[in-house]
């Protein structure tokens, strides 16, 4: 919040060199003057890809699912955790990279979470489980703490290969999942 009161107090100018200082760190992947060139020329574009989710969703990367109020965002999120953790096919379509998963839940109740998980098991067959963390109401800092947990364990256990924050608009007070106004900030 207090980022975004000083940016509300910037002036132009202030916003201009900001922004300048920020670009001048950006390196461009075509190191020459904004050239245009074929893409088999331009630096790195045959490097591998490596993807936790085939085609869908690469290692290291930050992706949300975004969708109307009650659209099965979480069930969907669940599915993907619990299918990168066994190591099966996401949605019996895509190969996954198994691995550890973190799933932080901060909308759904721990007793509707055990009966999605329950019923995903009895349609899956047995599925070793993810480690999980509820947390329905969060106090200053709490987040900032639960960020550093996250990134302990990963330190501890280099075998964590996605984090699930469901849902993180809420973490801002967000009403709407879908107004990017409310999400962005995170």
């Amino acid at each position: 919040r207090e980022k975004n009161e000083a940016f509300k107090d910037m002036t132009l100018d202030e916003l201009y060199d900001k922004i300048v200082s920020r670009l001048d760190k950006i390196q461009i992947a075509n190191h020459s003057s904004f050239e245009f060139d074929t893409i088999d020329n331009i630096p790195h574009a045959n490097d591998p890809i490596e993807w936790l989710i085939d085609g869908v969703i690469k290692k290291h990367t930050f992706n949300e699912i975004v969708a109307a109020s009650k659209a099965g965002k979480s069930q969907l999120g669940y599915q993907l955790a619990y299918e990168v953790h066994n190591g099966l096919d996401f949605l019996r379509l895509f190969k996954t990279c198994k691995g550890k998963v973190m799933y932080i839940d901060f909308e759904n109740y721990p007793s509707e979470i055990k009966q999605r998980v329950d019923k995903m098991k009895a349609y899956k067959g047995k599925l070793e489980d993810v480690s999980q963390m509820c947390v329905t109401k969060l106090k200053q800092g709490d987040l900032d703490r639960i960020i550093k947990k996250c990134i302990e364990m990963k330190k501890k256990d280099d075998s964590y290969e996605l984090v699930v924050f469901d849902n993180f608009y809420s973490l801002l007070g967000a009403v709407n999942a879908n107004d990017m106004s409310e999400t962005g900030e995170l």
